[in-house]
């Protein structure tokens, strides 16, 4: 198997945007745990969450995302998209940190697998008609930014990984550890 090239950036949650920001625009990536990482690896490829095998990356919307009811995988594509769009997308589906990392996964570290341009002819945008017209009523679907590919992709369709390590340094984590350190014992 070919050596994908990897790169590792440490950052406080307070900076998680201002870091990674510049890497993701103009990309196509799929995000998933440490455990899910080491399963694709595993593998040899990203594979379709079908029969839910695999627990939620982002919240329950995964289980009912658009690109699982089709046999996808979900995708965020940031090629042709301005800030205001990526931010509405986000509101939705927030791919730079994952809430659902801290109560599904013991470590809090997204990777970034970034698609090779040669299989951007088989994306799969969204909308919200479709989702209308299929009668997909209860699945979710975060547009602009979510594109489902209708194929397992191999890790020789991958052209970089990107692994985050987030150190919670942000005001409300701060405060939530001042709180409990400040409690009167019972």
């Amino acid at each position: 198997m070919q050596k994908i090239p990897y790169k590792l950036i440490e950052c406080g949650d307070s900076e998680l945007i201002e870091k990674l920001t510049p890497l993701l625009i103009g990309q196509v990536f799929h995000v998933t745990p440490p455990e899910g990482y080491k399963g694709i690896r595993q593998a040899g490829y990203i594979k379709r969450n079908i029969n839910n095998q695999f627990p939620p990356t982002f919240c329950k919307k995964s289980e009912t995302s658009l690109a699982r009811l089709k046999g996808h995988i979900s995708l965020v594509d940031l090629r042709d998209l301005e800030v205001d769009q990526i931010d509405a997308g986000r509101g939705l589906f927030d791919f730079y940190d994952p809430p659902v990392f801290n109560s599904f996964y013991t470590e809090h570290n997204p990777f970034f697998l970034f698609l090779s341009e040669e299989l951007y002819p088989n994306l799969v945008k969204y909308t919200q008609e479709e989702c209308q017209k299929e009668n997909c009523k209860g699945h979710a679907v975060a547009t602009p930014i979510e594109v489902g590919i209708p194929r397992d992709i191999p890790l020789s369709k991958i052209e970089m990984v990107l692994e985050v390590r987030i150190h919670g340094d942000s005001m409300a984590r701060t405060l939530e550890e001042a709180f409990k350190n400040s409690r009167c014992p019972s």
